[in-house]
């Protein structure tokens, strides 16, 4: 009854059952668009419901089955549903999964650039080596970056004012031309807003779905093959149909994420070897 009720709630948002095998073979968004596939996929009947339902139906042949009962029967009898619904999903997310990657990747090239032209850091940079050399009695060449993370920590023993605020004053008083650092930084505020291990995470599970739906693909075109040459009848979806552009639309996905795949290894090449 649990499910029964479930399955019953999500029919209100959904076209009649009728009209759901022709939607899903040819995978028209105008009938059903990105969230009834997602409802269609905590849809999708198991074995022992479709037996429940056919065990029913035989034993009273008269009786019309309840609205989830035959939402669900029509949905078994579509082979290979749950491939058609995860295969429509990854074309219709493909371009957000990507941009998701993309994005971060894009602000972390910027913030680099951004980083290494900007002049007011350089002035930064020395300014700090300069003091540290000061106070540690030596002639270091660099230091590490996120000793930068520290000087508001660090205070002096006389007014108790952080480094922060001694660096601060001798870049006004030293190099009075320089900007706003914020400003001339915006990206890197954003690139630090960015996981990049999920980003990695993000990489690897779109990869990983591109070539699920190659297999998803090819399980489909031999289910139809098979059916044609035993019915010799005519493709379920019409020509033009997404399903019909599915092995474009795929190889293009893989082209995609080539470049993807390029571009993520440079840029995060570029970052290590930066810092």
């Amino acid at each position: 009854m649990k499910r029964s009720n479930i399955v019953t709630i999500a029919l209100s948002s959904l076209p009649p059952p009728r009209l759901l095998p022709p939607a899903i073979y040819s995978m028209d968004s105008s009938v059903l668009d990105r969230e009834d596939i997602q409802h269609l996929q905590a849809l999708t009947p198991t074995e022992e419901e479709l037996c429940l339902i056919k065990e029913a139906k035989a034993q009273n042949p008269n009786a019309p089955l309840a609205p989830a009962e035959l939402c669900l029967f029509t949905l078994g009898e579509i082979p290979h549903l749950n491939s058609r619904l995860q295969l429509w999903a990854f074309a219709l997310d493909y371009d957000s999964l990507e941009r998701e990657i993309a994005e971060p990747l894009f602000h972390l090239k910027l913030a680099m650039e951004q980083l290494s032209a900007s002049q007011t850091f350089r002035c930064i940079l020395a300014t700090v080596l300069e003091i540290g050399n000061f106070l540690n009695g030596c002639k270091a060449r660099g230091f590490e970056l996120s000793y930068l993370g520290k000087l508001s920590q660090v205070r002096d023993t006389h007014t108790r004012q952080p480094l922060l605020h001694h660096v601060c004053a001798l870049l006004m008083q030293l190099y009075p031309q320089s900007s706003d650092l914020y400003s001339d930084i915006t990206a890197v505020t954003k690139a630090g807003k960015c996981d990049y291990s999920l980003v990695q995470s993000n990489f690897a599970q779109l990869e990983a779905q591109c070539k699920a739906s190659w297999e998803q693909l090819k399980i489909l075109d031999k289910s139809e093959d098979k059916r044609k040459r035993k019915w010799g009848g005519q493709d379920d979806a019409p020509e033009g149909s997404l399903r019909h552009r599915l092995p474009k639309l795929l190889k293009e996905c893989e082209e995609r994420l080539k470049v993807l795949r390029a571009v993520h290894r440079r840029v995060i090449n570029r970052c290590v070897a930066s810092f």
